[in-house]
């Protein structure tokens, strides 16, 4: 929220049992394009490490929304 300069964020989480999906929307700047630091880089990095994937994805009115899926461990039966 910090360096989106955002108001409000909202959160969605949703599962189908097989994976677990995060959506975070915020009312910020939108993404940045400069290419300086490392967040997202480490970001994709974390979610790798999960089994994970990440996007990023401007708004049409401004402001930035993260996709996270990650698989879920099988249940043993």
């Amino acid at each position: 929220i910090r360096h989106a300069r955002a108001h409000a964020l909202r959160i969605r989480m949703a599962s189908d049992g097989r994976a677990l999906r995060l959506e975070l929307i915020d009312d910020g700047i939108g993404p940045s394009t400069a290419g300086h630091g490392r967040g997202k880089d480490n970001m994709r990095a974390r979610a790798r490490e999960l089994e994970g994937d990440i996007t990023w994805k401007g708004g049409t009115a401004g402001g930035t929304k993260v996709l996270l899926s990650f698989p879920l461990p099988v249940a043993s039966t």
